[in-house]
């Protein structure tokens, strides 16, 4: 691409200089790279949360973009820096789970671990990857530089186990996974396990105190303040309040668990 896209998520915010600077570090490589940000507010080492917010936002981009995730806790250990390459896209970051929705919505992925080259600065800082690592590989990468020069194949990522619901006789139990500015409370039930779990009987929502049985189609399907479950932009099970916020109505947050229960068998 003449001008190549980078995305940029992270769990760096605003207030402080690191989005920038890996921004700049990009540019000073490939000045024709057009930066796209993504996302920069992921709860700090929400790695679930990102890799949420990367699954359901890389398919909108065009082919050949360069999607470069950086929401990582364990920078400066043992862990690995990864190029992740589909058919249409390439993505950089480090490898603790990040990319996991990448791998299941994917048919083709190859994986290579960044090892040391001539890409790369010789001095890294070790709280920083972001910069010294992840954006010059990304911006060379925009340059057409093969991955196999950035780095060697590897076959067994890290994945997360979060990323889907699990189900035992007429339960099907979900995490929170995400929570939007709005309040609403995003699961890890998307909407095909739901309906092959269901099979069009009766059912109830449980999350906290609150028993739902019906899922709404849009968010004005109710009066205001009324708690409803819909399935979202991104076909997740999700739980709001018309008007308000559902994490400050239920108290839950990222991590919390919910359950849909087949009534029909209890």
């Amino acid at each position: 691409m003449p001008e190549p896209i980078i995305t940029l998520l992270t769990d760096f915010g605003a207030k402080d200089h690191y989005v920038g600077v890996m921004k700049g570090v990009i540019l000073g490589i490939n000045r024709s790279a057009r930066l796209v940000d993504i996302c920069h507010e992921i709860p700090p080492q929400d790695i679930r949360g990102a890799a949420y917010v990367l699954g359901t936002s890389y398919r909108y981009f065009p082919q050949g973009t360069i999607h470069l995730a950086v929401v990582d806790p364990g920078v400066g250990s043992e862990r690995h820096g990864l190029i992740v390459k589909t058919d249409r896209y390439l993505f950089v970051g480090p490898d603790n789970g990040l990319f996991t929705m990448v791998y299941d919505l994917e048919k083709e992925v190859e994986v290579y671990k960044i090892t040391e080259s001539a890409h790369i600065p010789s001095e890294i800082s070790s709280t920083f990857h972001g910069r010294d690592i992840f954006a010059p590989v990304a911006a060379h990468l925009s340059q057409g530089v093969p991955c196999s020069e950035l780095g060697e194949l590897i076959s067994e990522p890290v994945r997360l186990n979060t990323l889907r619901p699990d189900s035992k006789g007429s339960i099907l139990k979900g995490t929170i996974i995400s929570m939007d500015r709005f309040g609403n409370l995003i699961t890890n039930i998307n909407r095909a396990d739901f309906d092959n779990f269901v099979r069009q009987g009766r059912f109830e929502i449980v999350a906290d105190d609150v028993v739902l049985d019906t899922v709404a189609r849009t968010y004005s399907d109710a009066s205001r303040g009324r708690m409803i479950a819909l399935f979202g932009s991104s076909d997740y099970l999700e739980l709001s309040t018309v008007m308000g916020s559902a994490a400050e109505r239920l108290k839950l947050r990222v991590g919390d668990t919910i359950s849909v229960r087949r009534v029909d068998e209890l």
